[in-house]
């Protein structure tokens, strides 16, 4: 049934991917036609040949970045479940004010296949102000004694909730899975594969974007989301270093959780007590003890994406101050021996991000300034954009084999123009603790 959805979806939206294909092309035409004959735009070129020449050289280094990026992905292979390796898993499902979707969120984990008898699932809200607790009342009528569902007084964070249930826990694998998102019925076995190797601390799943069809917008998010999972966590994890074992859905032995959870609990930054990012802090604790993190892509949730530019650049904001804290934080240990094998790459990775990231910011600035200062420097930004948004789409394509990578260099448009501007947002509101959901 799924598949013949995505047929009748795909052919419905196969006119509008058509026209954006066409309109790319009419722009990357008549921008690289512009760059080269304009009179005005190649003396403007002249006058600031320094920084043109950086902007090349920029764009070589991304291109060599990306075929790095290709190669480990070509070597990425998801380890299999093993019928003779059948822990026992705690799910812990955290919300907060998510109303009716936590319904669907804990029928889909209790539902999920798994070993007779070996599965526990527990759902806390965080002192929901709305109507989450009554549909969380009502899993526990359809469901009697299948879950165990906990209500703390006041809301104090995602971080808390997760600890309540990480306590609760028994089994040898504690999952997480977000309430607003459902563990597809196989997951779980993939999901907990990895553990069999006991170098493995935690392992993190591919996350699918249930309301993609709501709109361009969330179409565009749903081609970042299969770029950041089946692009860069599946090659980070051919060297066991996934940066941000996703809260999505993610996994951990429970007796490291235990060794790891006063530091996690009680983290702060900046003289505050950090309550939001709590995914890339659970995996920097991970990889501190040594352990490997994992991606593991058979293992599928389908979660929901906002639905407007509002939400969604609260979205990454949050993903965004998660980042700078935990990059500072990674930093303290890994240029160190924290671990016997697989130091070297994530170094190289780890540097070339933090490289990366603030010069992309300060190029987009110095491209806004020429256009602000030389209109005529619009329509040339616009195709730099275009076509690196497009060289970048080339691995969706290896990926997936369909059109949706249009959306994605559309969304590298989007993301340059609006988004980009949340990490200087973010790294200002630094200790602003709230979940930022909503």
């Amino acid at each position: 049934m799924e598949r013949v959805g995505k047929i009748q979806s795909g052919r419905k939206e196969l006119p509008l991917k058509l026209t954006l294909i066409f309109l790319l092309l009419i722009i990357l035409a008549f921008g690289w036609f512009y760059r080269y004959t304009n009179e005005s735009f190649l003396q403007f070129q002249k006058q600031t040949q320094q920084i043109v020449q950086f902007y090349y050289i920029w764009g070589g280094f991304i291109v060599f970045y990306l075929l790095y990026r290709f190669v480990l992905m070509l070597l990425y292979k998801p380890i299999p479940p093993s019928s003779d390796f059948r822990p026992s898993i705690s799910i812990v499902i955290p919300a907060y004010n998510e109303g009716k979707t936590v319904k669907r969120a804990i029928i889909s984990a209790i539902q999920a296949d798994y070993y007779e008898g070996m599965k526990e699932v527990f759902c806390i809200d965080d002192g929901s102000t709305d109507d989450t607790w009554s549909y969380i009342e009502e899993v526990q009528k359809q469901y009697p004694g299948q879950f165990v569902a906990i209500k703390t007084p006041q809301n104090k964070g995602k971080r808390h909730a997760l600890a309540i249930g990480f306590r609760r826990a028994i089994g040898e694998i504690v999952v997480t899975l977000d309430s607003d998102s459902e563990i597809m019925p196989d997951s779980l076995y993939h999901l907990v594969a990895p553990f069999k190797q006991p170098n493995v601390g935690a392992t993190t799943g591919k996350i699918k974007v249930t309301n993609r069809d709501t709109n361009f917008l969330t179409r565009m998010v749903s081609v970042r989301y299969t770029m950041a999972f089946d692009f860069f966590r599946a090659t980070w994890s051919t060297f066991g270093t996934v940066f941000c074992c996703s809260g999505v859905l993610s996994a951990y032995r429970r007796s490291l959780l235990m060794e790891i959870l006063p530091d996690f609990e009680n983290q702060t930054f900046l003289g505050e007590r950090c309550t939001y990012g709590d995914d890339r802090a659970l995996t920097n604790l991970v990889l501190k003890k040594g352990l490997n993190t994992l991606y593991t892509k058979n293992a599928v949730v389908q979660t929901l994406v906002p639905e407007n530019v509002k939400k969604l650049f609260k979205m990454i904001t949050r993903w965004n101050k998660s980042f700078i804290r935990e990059s500072v934080v990674l930093a303290g240990f890994i240029f160190t021996r924290y671990r016997e094998k697989n130091r070297l790459l994530p170094i190289i990775d780890y540097t070339m991000l933090i490289i990366m990231v603030p010069i992309q910011f300060l190029l987009v600035m110095k491209s806004i300034a020429f256009v602000i200062y030389a209109p005529l420097t619009l329509l040339p930004f616009l195709t730099t954009i275009a076509t690196m948004g497009l060289v970048y789409m080339l691995f969706y394509i290896k990926l997936e084999r369909n059109l949706d990578f249009i959306y994605g260099v559309f969304y590298s448009i989007f993301f340059t123009l609006i988004l980009i501007w949340a990490l200087p947002y973010a790294a200002l509101t630094m200790k602003d603790g709230s979940w930022l959901t909503r």
